[in-house]
């Protein structure tokens, strides 16, 4: 498989890359900059008959996995409501500075890892 760690703009090109050579690719987020690049590149994988999967890392940090141990158990009953806030002891984009620039940076960078836990 391929993993597309790249900034968003470059990811088209690279999974109907990837597809065109039927080889699977895991994609960093954002995904996609648009709807349109989002179901081409589905559609790409898809004719291509190889896996396309987005990679979202939070579902398997630790204090998340316990939380759905607890959820799944039972023991607290089904939730009906639930919050999540993040706090970070370190500068998200001295690392990715290209993210300061997205106009949706807090849904497209972090939003996104709470609907894939919730």
């Amino acid at each position: 498989f391929v993993d597309i760690a790249t900034t968003v703009g470059s990811h088209r090109p690279l999974v109907e890359m990837a597809a065109e050579n039927r080889v699977p690719v895991i994609c960093q987020k954002p995904f996609a900059p648009t709807l349109a690049d989002a179901k081409a590149m589905v559609k790409a994988c898809t004719d291509a008959g190889v896996p396309l999967m987005v990679h979202e890392n939070f579902r398997w940090q630790s204090p998340i996995q316990a939380v759905r141990a607890v959820l799944d158990s039972g023991e607290i009953g089904t939730p009906f409501f639930g919050r999540i806030s993040f706090r970070s002891g370190y500068d998200v984009f001295s690392g990715q500075p290209y993210l300061a620039t997205g106009k949706r940076f807090i849904i497209e960078d972090l939003g996104i890892h709470i609907l894939d836990i919730a």
